[in-house]
């Protein structure tokens, strides 16, 4: 896997590794445990492009399952 992020530890080979591998498990394990509830009062205004980033974010509520 190539990353392109950069890490002021200079992480790479394993340690990049497994620390991509770390957040996936964390994210995993916080979707299991609350759900995520968009505002729909507040408009979602992007841009086009290869992720199609939000320009002021998106505004959630975060409920306990």
């Amino acid at each position: 896997m190539v990353s392109t992020l950069a890490h002021p530890a200079g992480l790479s080979g394993l340690g990049e590794f497994m620390a991509v591998k770390e957040a996936k498990t964390l994210i995993a394990m916080i979707a299991q445990r609350y759900r995520f509830v968009i505002d729909a009062s507040h408009p979602v205004d992007g841009y086009v492009g290869v992720t199609m980033p939000a320009l002021k974010g998106v505004m959630m509520t975060v409920k306990r399952k």
